[in-house]
């Protein structure tokens, strides 16, 4: 018995599914006032990036001028319907006014969407890594895992990078057995170069022992890009290929 068999790439059939809130950054420190120029424009920003988020599941905008300028991005996960999408960012954007009511900057992720805004043009710029969390499991063997884990970002990297117009890709590898699988899931926002975009997940999976060594799942989050892996399948319902054509990548 092999311990790696053929990785799969799923073909991603998209559902409603509630997002949880994960984490968020705040810059209180520079703030605006209350009916201030920024604020209406603040308002108007998330108005627009949830207008125009569907159907790419990705939307920058920019509203105002000079010191009263926004500039604001939003994005989901390539497995969330467009119902879901938009259910996701107003979460956010509610979050946001109890969490940062009167920050000029804020980075907020749920599960299933990120926004980000701020007085600063931060476009394309590809970021860093800024948070991990890591599955509380632990593996017998961590460098052997870390070689499949590598094998199976590695190849979602490539497709994501040249096959994805979202820049997304999820899908799976068998470790052991058939039945014990390995899942995993990349994304990047799509203000990023492919370049940009294949650096930054490269990055992220290199991060990897330094947040999650050992232990059994992960995910990264940064600004413009964002891993995870599991031992259990947590993206969104899947249509799985025929595991007698496991041999092949099917692309999506």
């Amino acid at each position: 018995m092999t311990l790696l068999q053929p990785l799969v790439i799923l073909i991603i059939v998209v559902s409603v599914v509630k997002s949880e809130f994960l984490v968020d950054t705040c810059d209180m420190k520079n703030s605006y006032t209350t009916n201030s120029k920024y604020q209406a424009n603040l308002r108007q920003l998330q108005s627009s990036l949830v207008s125009s988020i569907i159907p790419s599941g990705f939307s920058n905008y920019t509203v105002g001028n000079n010191s009263e300028q926004v500039f604001g991005l939003a994005f989901c996960r390539g497995d969330v319907s467009a119902e879901g999408c938009q259910t996701c960012l107003r979460s956010t954007i509610n979050e946001v006014s109890t969490r940062c009511p009167y920050g000029k900057e804020e980075i907020i992720w749920f599960d299933q969407c990120f926004l980000r805004y701020s007085n600063t043009n931060f476009f394309s710029i590809r970021g860093r890594v800024l948070y991990g969390y890591c599955n509380l499991n632990e593996v017998v063997n961590p460098p052997q895992y870390n070689t499949i884990l590598a094998q199976l970002m590695n190849t979602l990297i490539t497709q994501a990078v040249n096959h994805s117009n979202q820049m997304f890709a999820a899908g799976f590898t068998n470790v052991a057995s058939p039945s014990n699988k390995l899942y995993g899931l990349v994304h990047c926002t799509q203000d990023l170069s492919r370049d940009d975009c294949y650096l930054c997940l490269q990055e992220f999976v290199k991060a990897i022992p330094d947040y999650c060594y050992g232990k059994f799942g992960g995910r990264l989050l940064g600004t413009s890009c964002g891993i995870r892996y599991e031992s259990y399948k947590f993206y969104n319902n899947t249509a799985v290929p025929n595991e007698g054509n496991s041999g092949k990548s099917i692309l999506f």
